[in-house]
């Protein structure tokens, strides 16, 4: 499997396009090194959970690494989760978020 189907559905298409076809071991250094401008808002009553994402059984629900990128770990809306309203969004990525780092930094 390669890198575009790991991209696809967890990036929009213009980073997913440019990244298409970087050697697979290469895509994390390049993610994090990916400049990003927030120019603004929309508020808190526009504001919602993210539907989509990487597919979750790519990753180890233990640790969670990537299954294809072993040292890639993922956790919160980049993973396809969305909760009901009331916490669970951000319980999974802070939960995820600390179980993703503490495997990560073994």
């Amino acid at each position: 499997m390669g890198s575009e189907n790991l991209l696809l559905g967890a990036l929009p298409r213009v980073l997913r396009d440019k990244l298409n076809g970087v050697p697979f071991e290469l895509l994390p250094r390049m993610l994090c090194a990916y400049p990003l401008k927030v120019t603004g808002v929309r508020g808190y009553d526009q504001a919602q959970v993210t539907a989509g994402g990487i597919d979750c059984r790519d990753f180890d629900p233990h640790t969670m690494e990537c299954h294809l990128c072993p040292g890639l770990y993922a956790c919160g809306e980049i993973l396809n989760v969305d909760g009901d309203c009331g916490g669970f969004n951000i319980q999974f990525a802070l939960a995820g978020g600390l179980l993703a780092a503490a495997h990560a930094t073994r």
